[in-house]
């Protein structure tokens, strides 16, 4: 059964069509490399899998339902933008996520603590996530999420430890094609 499926998905904005008819699985465990231009409708696929936008036609699946509200604490988000307080250290800014998650405000950050070497980042826990690179901001923004804070430490050991689907999209073939085992590739701009 696949953890996401779209099925002859549709989405317009303004009378132009970001998603036309598009329909695809991704199972559960994979790795999977959504690729195309800016405006090909990447994000839009994504931000309808989140429920985060509805499609205008079609339907979505997750886990085999048809509503997300029942795996909505299961399925997580890492957008582009960065939810991350730039001025507060890396160590603190991972403890109040974990605050958020219910945990006491030790346990956070040990927690915290546990993790930033698991993602490569020990050295970097008294820093400001400012002084961070992109991609490390990603990995803190990772850390907290809901299925590393409760699996404690299971990522370690990748993916399929847990059978963690990664749907991952992105105009950069070279960085899509090093991460995921399957691709779903758009040449060109939605409406082009």
């Amino acid at each position: 059964m696949p953890s996401f499926e779209f099925r002859d998905v549709v989405k317009t904005y303004d009378g132009k069509t970001a998603v036309a008819g598009v329909s695809f699985g991704v199972g559960a465990g994979e790795v999977f490399g959504l690729l195309g231009p800016n405006g090909a409708g990447k994000t839009t696929r994504t931000r309808m899998a989140m429920d985060i936008i509805r499609p205008d036609g079609g339907a979505i699946w997750i886990n085999g339902r048809a509503s997300f509200e029942a795996d909505r604490d299961r399925v997580g988000y890492l957008p582009e933008e960065r939810g991350l307080y730039r001025k507060q250290r890396v160590v603190d800014v991972l403890e109040y996520f974990g605050r958020l998650e219910g945990m006491t405000g030790a346990v956070a950050r040990s927690r915290a603590r546990e993790e930033l070497p698991r993602a490569g980042l020990a050295e970097w826990e008294k820093k400001r996530v400012e002084h961070l690179s992109k991609g490390m901001q990603q990995k803190v923004q990772v850390i907290p999420s809901p299925v590393r804070w409760r699996c404690h430490g299971c990522l370690r050991r990748h993916h399929r430890c847990v059978g963690l689907t990664l749907f991952r999209a992105s105009p950069n073939m070279a960085v899509s094609l090093g991460v995921s085992r399957r691709h779903i590739c758009r040449d060109h701009p939605a409406g082009g």
